[in-house]
């Protein structure tokens, strides 16, 4: 069981990020974050995403990420990603998993 003061910053965290994902997402017209569940004892997330122009929201489960401190920015490299649409997962799979990219500033801004 969580202490109520990890529970309180674990909260904050996921507000934060949510908020920092929308302001990406809703730049590029993409869509909008509607539910995040961050797990950051286990480093994995559940995502439901509401894509612009698609009728359900796209789920994606991260089962194991790292977060990386280097050369001046953050980083992230997914090891383990699930999606419910397949023709996505296939690319998920080919150009995410494993690979290390840079957090952009709309989402570490929710940090600072």
């Amino acid at each position: 069981m969580k202490s109520p003061i990890t529970e309180v910053l674990d909260h904050y965290i996921e507000k934060n990020f949510k908020s920092g994902v929308n302001r990406f997402l809703q730049g590029y017209e993409l869509g909008e974050l509607l539910h995040c569940d961050l797990d950051l004892k286990n480093n994995s997330a559940a995502l439901s995403i509401e894509l612009t122009g698609e009728e359900i929201p796209l789920n994606v489960l991260i089962d194991q990420y790292e977060i990386l401190e280097e050369k001046g920015g953050v980083q992230i490299r997914i090891d383990e990603i699930k999606i419910d649409r397949k023709w996505i997962q296939v690319l998920a799979t080919k150009f995410v998993k494993g690979r290390v990219f840079e957090v952009p500033g709309e989402i570490m801004g929710s940090f600072a």
